[in-house]
């Protein structure tokens, strides 16, 4: 699976980079670090998943997510959020988002949103897996002190 990760981080793509790589089926296609590039390499690369922050400037992520399903309806954009909040969630969801996740969940409990939960599944036919991004966020956070 080809996924596309958006984060305006360098740290936190370099980190997401290497928690998708030990997954032998799953291949970063591409890092971008703004909105207006990540509508850009998703219609390039035409990857099956994009990781998005939502906070993403020029534009913020829940625009670049709009514009990336309007024209790729198939790909599907996991946004995340350092903040895990009921509008955020809507937000996401209604910008065509498939899932939404927090960076900054504690390790080792699960970093899924309530509202995501039951979309899982379709994320999972997809290839993701959750234990693996689960466990990443929440030691990314704790490691690295951070949650951007």
């Amino acid at each position: 699976m080809r996924v596309l990760i958006a984060d305006e981080s360098p740290s936190f793509r370099a980190f997401l980079r290497h928690i998708l790589e030990l997954e032998c089926d799953l291949s970063v296609v591409g890092e971008v670090a703004d909105g207006k590039e990540a509508v850009q390499h998703a219609r390039e690369l035409k990857p099956d998943v994009v990781l998005m922050d939502i906070d993403l400037p020029s534009p913020d992520g829940l625009q670049a997510a709009r514009h990336i399903k309007a024209s790729l309806p198939a790909t599907r954009v996991i946004m995340l959020s350092r903040v895990d909040g009921e509008a955020y969630r809507v937000a996401a969801f209604r910008h065509g988002a498939n899932l939404f996740l927090p960076k900054g969940a504690p390790r080792g409990k699960s970093c899924l949103s309530s509202g995501a939960a039951r979309k899982w599944g379709d994320m999972r036919g997809a290839g993701l897996r959750e234990p693996i991004l689960v466990r990443g966020f929440g030691s990314f956070s704790q490691d690295r002190g951070t949650n951007h």
